[in-house]
């Protein structure tokens, strides 16, 4: 992360021209603070605009620190929903804490890409995609993009698989791969009720009824809300 990004980081436009317009004000006054003091007369309007400029730059400042805390705060709560996702308090945090990040704009890799995956935890497939195709140009190697890019990979691959299998139930092969697929699959974090009902019909046709019933289950309970313990 550039020092100009994490300084701008979830800064619109115009808190930008903020933020460094109350910097140059800032060292202009600082200039003229200096020049008065070797002059012996310093003039009344400085203190005036010294505080306009502090105010310039604090209140992007605050929007900015506030701006990191949100994605700090989603981070934690989406490692919660993927360990409980059918908790619907935890989904409904982070589905707010989503929207008030994807809100404003930001060039850190590592916040886009963990936007990305919140987003796509919660079943939102496109905007999802699109975060992490720009966490990815922003820096090809951010671990949270990578990881997030081999899930809906994997996921993508069961669903082939899984075609191929019912269109040619015979097809050894194709079976073979697919059990593996849903191995794969099944071992990772998901709270993505699309990516669960994927994989429930993975495991049926492998025969797997029991494992079936219960991702099934809990893909209805994510999309109901309604999940009992």
């Amino acid at each position: 992360m550039t020092f100009l990004a994490a300084l701008t980081q979830g800064l619109y436009p115009f808190e930008i021209v903020l933020l460094f317009g109350g910097i140059v004000l800032l060292i202009i006054l600082l200039a003229g603070l200096v020049a008065g003091l070797i002059r012996g007369k310093i003039p009344s309007l400085l203190v005036s605009l010294f505080i306009i400029a502090i105010l310039m730059i604090a209140y992007p400042s605050v929007q900015s620190i506030k701006y990191k805390d949100l994605t700090v705060t989603l981070n934690d709560q989406l490692k919660q929903m993927l360990q409980n996702p059918t908790d619907p308090n935890v989904r409904n945090n982070v589905a707010e804490l989503t929207n008030k990040v994807a809100a404003r704009p930001t060039s850190v890799a590592a916040t886009v890409a963990t936007l990305a995956s919140a987003q796509y935890a919660l079943g939102k497939q496109q905007p999802a995609q699109e975060n992490l195709n720009k966490a990815l140009q922003l820096d090809p190697q951010q671990p949270t993009a990578l990881e997030l890019k081999s899930k809906i990979v994997s996921v993508g691959r069961l669903q082939q698989l899984t075609s191929t299998v019912q269109r040619e139930p015979v097809n050894g092969a194709a079976r073979q791969q697919l059990e593996e697929a849903a191995a794969e699959v099944d071992r990772m974090p998901l709270a993505n009720p699309q990516a669960l009902t994927s994989l429930a019909k993975a495991q049926q046709i492998m025969g797997n009824e029991e494992a079936a019933q219960q991702t099934e289950k809990k893909a209805m309970a994510i999309r109901s809300g309604a999940f009992k313990r």
